[in-house]
């Protein structure tokens, strides 16, 4: 009974666990691992990638693939940086967001209501946000220069940045709305078997759209807050995001068959990718071989999740 139970703890809080051992054994090799700088630039870089990790989470619950998220995040950061002088940091902000909400809802009407296959729609959407990200950064880098944005940025409560706890709370709300809310429970509805969904009433059309909605509105979030890290944008920003994002995602819990994944799991598989990659950094590992890792741990996954779900329907 105790080996089970131990069994399945461990099953469950595995990639926490996965963590716990590389923030004991890496100090060991590396005494810089938690030197002030270095926690203070995983927890930044948590901040953006987890929210996107978030927004694709919340797609993959609902039986939605949204590979936008990317060009998403290059587009909504050009628009915040070119129109924050024009309009103002907070307009700019909610310009940003919208253009967010109305690229996931042209998503989702080409999708759940024309009937065109999702991967080509996304993919399609995708190359054409690049090009429109892009063009909107005028082909170049275009810094950002607002000191009440950086104000925010570098804003701290105690030695925590202020942002990150926004982050967690953004998590926790999330959490709350995915198991507590009829909405919430059907996403997890429409992901698990869309059928049986709307055989029980739900409408999935409505839940899918609605979700495509908040996963591409979390990406230009996303976007927006990388501009915390980084003040400047170009089009090309997001080119390597669903590399770095959709394992957070998959790591965290999440299924591309659907109906699977929690943002607490999201929180967890955003910070074992972020430790990967700062352990690799201190240890200078090469960015090309960084890649080559980096794809890698996207074939274990995609590999691990196809024989989990295999495994399911033998069940």
């Amino acid at each position: 009974m105790m080996a089970t139970t131990l069994k399945r703890a461990v099953s469950k809080y595995k990639v926490w666990l996965f963590c716990l051992l590389a923030c004991i054994i890496v100090p060991i090799f590396n005494s810089n691992f938690y030197s002030a700088q270095n926690v203070e630039s995983v927890v930044r870089q948590m901040i953006p990638y987890g929210t996107v990790a978030l927004g694709l989470t919340l797609g993959y619950i609902a039986g939605v693939i949204n590979l936008t998220i990317g060009a998403m995040l290059a587009l909504a950061a050009g628009i915040f940086v070119r129109l924050t002088p024009v309009i103002g940091l907070w307009p700019a902000m909610l310009a940003a967001l919208m253009a967010g909400a109305l690229v996931g809802l042209v998503a989702a009407f080409l999708v759940c209501y024309v009937g065109l296959h999702g991967w080509l729609v996304v993919i399609s959407m995708m190359i054409g946000l690049n090009g429109v990200a892009v063009v909107v950064c005028d082909y170049t880098t275009v810094p950002l220069d607002n000191a009440t944005f950086e104000m925010i940025a570098n804003a701290k409560l105690g030695p925590v940045p202020t942002l990150f706890l926004l982050y967690l709370a953004l998590i926790f709300a999330a959490e709350w709305f995915l198991r507590r809310t009829r909405f919430g429970r059907e996403m997890y509805a429409c992901g698990g078997n869309a059928e049986i969904a709307k055989s029980c009433g739900v409408n999935v059309l409505r839940t899918r759209t609605i979700t495509f909605v908040l996963s591409s509105t979390l990406a230009a979030l996303g976007g927006v807050l990388l501009m915390t890290r980084l003040f400047s944008a170009n089009g090309t920003l997001g080119a390597n995001t669903i590399m770095e994002v959709l394992p957070m995602s998959i790591i965290g819990g999440a299924s591309f068959a659907g109906g699977k994944g929690s943002a607490i799991g999201t929180l967890s598989g955003t910070l074992c990718m972020v430790l990967i990659s700062t352990v690799l950094n201190l240890f200078n590992v090469d960015t090309n071989y960084q890649s080559i890792i980096q794809g890698l741990i996207l074939i274990v996954i995609i590999a691990s999740d196809k024989y989990f779900v295999n495994k399911e329907k033998k069940v």
